[in-house]
């Protein structure tokens, strides 16, 4: 599977030269079916999804149906057959794509159709069939498919420009409901979708704004002047831009996914994929010399369609050191790293380029059991600590003309992608925020009683299925009756805790760290009436460093005793609950803070221990309002924290402890510090984005700082809007921290990544606003 929408990047590393050394990183997984191999002799062709713990689906075509394997992650295979849409037969898979939990898979098929079908576990939802119309060309139109973030399907297919020239030359994009319904979209109205007579295209890729990429060949502009094309629509069908890309070296297509070769005249891409911050990578393949061999090479644009010269100038080719080597699937991990699978001497391969465009692994090569060879790789996704790929064999005894087809597990240590395991020594992996759901994309809401399971990891671009817990931003939307949301790992019952309090209404963010089940989810539950959830992840937490997740549990409600007077403080037990590290185990947790029923407005400050307050204040509250905030703070030998209420009235308080980090861990609490306040300088206008320094203050170090915990408020807007954070040197995601109205002050506390120089960047969406920063510890 290529990551069909969204994959984030965590930064980048310093460009390398085009020429580049082999390191052989990336290995047979023998965890699969003892090979890393695994060949099906009931279909000639199979294109797959990896899932975040090792198993595998495969969809292919048999007999005219569809026939389905789902592989466990040791390779051990179990096998189901259905019929495809009614009165067609399905030839091959063109495309698959994930969505949820379920496979959209697309097929060549008879009678100048198009079969889609979607698939979950080991059966068939609906299969569904639609002509290709007035420019269909029989099954070599059919190119690739892909899923939005609202569950759209869409459709890419296309007809020679160059070979046969007819009235319907180029590129046709089809856009389907979830469930495989044509849409009326875009400028092409009777084939259902957009149709641009410039591009040949091959590939298709959806952003995490539902806009959508599809990239091949501009031919015939000129002499053997064809350029890599990107055609890029809005979330209407409408085009934002047509651009072409030089490359720096000629392609040859390798023919047989909706394939054409042309040696020595087209410069095509085979494959596209988005990653989180909206920037487009293409693989395809070429000579740099005239008769030399063939080279494949990945290339990354920036959303404009300029080169990002950040990875290795912007295209690298490499030479694998085959006769000739295809680049023909491409995928990215969440730490950036571009996997590419293809061919090489006739034999499929997988390799990996760091986030800065520098090879990190030699050619893994598949040779099938009974002497053949492999090629034409249908897919690539990662999945536990495997990049997966599947295809057609040949001269392995088959049932049908095409041969067999094989699913290859290729071992790629620290992917860190959709379940792999994080680097040792670090405790916290900071990300590009991502966003996981946002429910008025389904426009469905979460109801009172009935939890809304939310996937955030073990997914491809999520957190790695191995992790114990993940850092989110939650935003409610539109809630029809004042309560409260409570976010929890998804494998146990609701807590008594709450994560959110609202207003009928309101729009609300809080940022918390949540335990997350082995299925990589984590649960939504509200208390009453209907509210829309937006989940946005910023990083997790890795195994075995010292952070034990906790479903949520009360360390305090004084509604139950009573209220912390006007500019007082109250003392609270914080370690040693239900079963969590004790005094003088817990060095820090993690922690969930409601003020209630504000009697004036003011803020409350929070500290470790019973010592002197700082000055950095942890939320911020109206007469009246009830609000919380997520936080972590170290916790004394006693396992204790300072809370107090600076207003000029009493206020009820809420703690409740999400999780524990155990004295020793990784993480390092640290006395809060400011590390800005724009009101001391100048406020951030419309669209306005500001670097923030937030090591090297007080007890945070300059260097070797992999995220930060940090309190953003909000103060002084003058209009509604969101505010986001994100790590320097990545760029500004879909992802937000807090929504404010006119004239409010409202926090939120967050655990982030950080740019390669210690800096974080705020960016403000409309109005003007001030911003203050203040750093609660480091990892």
């Amino acid at each position: 599977m290529r990551n069909k929408s969204r994959v984030f990047v965590a930064g980048s590393v310093l460009a390398a030269s085009l020429t580049v050394g082999l390191v052989a990183t990336a290995v047979p997984d023998t965890g699969f079916d003892g090979d890393g191999k695994a060949v099906n002799s009931g279909t000639g062709n199979l294109a797959s999804v990896a899932w975040g713990d090792g198993s595998v689906t495969a969809v292919g075509a048999a007999g005219g149906g569809v026939r389905i394997v789902q592989y466990a992650a040791n390779g051990s295979a179990s096998e189901s057959s259905a019929g495809g849409p009614a009165g067609i037969s399905l030839f091959e898979p063109r495309g698959i794509a994930a969505s949820g939990g379920s496979v959209v898979t697309q097929f060549a098929a008879s009678n100048n159709a198009i079969g889609l079908v979607k698939t979950s576990g080991g059966g068939v939802q609906w299969a569904k069939s639609t002509s290709l119309g007035a420019c269909g060309n029989g099954d070599g139109e059919v190119a690739d498919v892909a899923v939005g973030p609202d569950g759209s399907i869409y459709s890419v297919a296309w007809n020679f420009l160059g070979n046969s020239p007819s009235s319907c030359d180029g590129t046709t994009v089809r856009k389907f409901d979830a469930n495989g319904n044509l849409q009326a979209w875009g400028a092409n109205q009777s084939e259902g979708g957009m149709h641009d007579t410039r591009l040949e295209s091959a590939s298709i890729a959806v952003d995490g704004s539902g806009n959508v990429y599809t990239a091949g060949v501009i031919f015939n502009q000129g002499g053997n002047t064809e350029q890599v094309g990107v055609l890029k629509l809005n979330s209407s069908g409408n085009p934002v831009g047509l651009f072409s890309v030089n490359v720096g070296t000629v392609a040859e297509y390798f023919g047989g996914t909706a394939g054409f070769s042309r040696t020595f005249a087209a410069r095509a891409a085979a494959d596209i994929t988005i990653d989180n911050a909206g920037r487009i990578v293409i693989v395809g393949a070429g000579r740099r010399t005239s008769g030399g061999s063939v080279d494949g090479w990945v290339a990354r644009l920036n959303n404009d369609g300029s080169l990002d010269s950040s990875f290795g100038g912007g295209v690298v080719p490499f030479d694998l050191g085959g006769a000739n080597d295809y680049a023909l699937r491409v995928t990215a991990d969440p730490n950036g790293r571009v996997i590419v699978a293809g061919t090489s001497n006739n034999r499929e391969f997988v390799t990996r380029f760091s986030a800065g465009g520098v090879l990190e692994s030699g050619r893994t090569e598949l040779t099938n059991p009974a002497g053949g060879q492999a090629f034409v790789p249908q897919s690539v996704s990662i999945g536990g600590n495997r990049a997966v790929s599947s295809g057609p064999v040949i001269n392995v005894p088959a049932n049908n003309n095409s041969g067999a087809a094989f699913v290859h597990a290729a071992a790629m240590p620290g992917s860190a992608g959709g379940g792999s395991t994080p680097p040792a020594t670090q405790l916290f992996t900071g990300a590009t925020p991502w966003r996981a759901v946002d429910t008025r994309d389904s426009g469905v809401p979460i109801t009172a009683g009935q939890p809304l399971s939310v996937q955030v990891g073990g997914i491809d671009g999520g957190a790695p299925s191995n992790a114990v817990a993940v850092a989110v931003n939650v935003t409610v939307v539109d809630p029809t009756a004042g309560g409260y949301l409570t976010a929890y790992p998804g494998n146990v019952g609701a807590p008594t805790a709450s994560t959110i309090n609202y207003t009928p209404g309101q729009t609300i963010a809080n940022a918390v760290v949540v335990g997350m089940a082995p299925d990589g989810t984590i649960n939504l539950t509200i208390g009453a009436g209907t509210a829309h959830a937006i989940v946005d992840v910023m990083g997790w937490f890795g195994p075995g460093q010292g952070f034990e997740p906790a479903t949520p549990v009360r360390a305090i409600d004084t509604r139950d005793s009573v209220a912390i007077p006007a500019n007082s403080t109250r003392t609270v037990t914080v370690a040693g609950l239900d079963g969590a590290p004790g005094p003088g185990s817990a060095g820090a947790v993690a922690l969930n803070i409601t003020a209630v029923d504000a009697g004036a407005g003011g803020h409350l400050r929070a500290w470790p221990g019973t010592g002197a307050a700082p000055f950095a204040s942890v939320l911020n509250f109206g007469p009246q309002q009830t609000v919380a905030n997520a936080m972590v703070l170290g916790a004394d030998s006693n396992g204790q924290i300072t809370v107090g209420n600076y207003s000029d009235a009493p206020i009820h308080l809420v703690v409740d402890v999400m999780g524990t980090f155990t004295t020793g861990s990784a993480f390092h609490p640290v006395t809060p510090v400011r590390a800005h306040d724009s009101r001391n300088s100048a406020a951030l206008g419309e669209f306005g984005q500001r670097t923030v320094k937030v090591t090297g203050l007080g007890e945070v170090p300059t260097s070797g700082v992999q995220g930060v915990i940090v309190n953003v408020t909000v103060t002084e807007p003058t209009s509604a809007g969101y505010f986001s954070a994100f790590p320097t040197g990545t760029a500004a995601p879909l992802a937000s921290l807090l929504n404010f109205t006119p004239r409010t002050t409202i926090a939120n506390g967050v655990v982030m990544g950080v740019g390669t120089d210690g800096s974080i960047d705020l960016l403000n969406s409309l109005g003007t606003t001030h911003a203050i920063v203040d750093v609660l510890g480091w990892f």
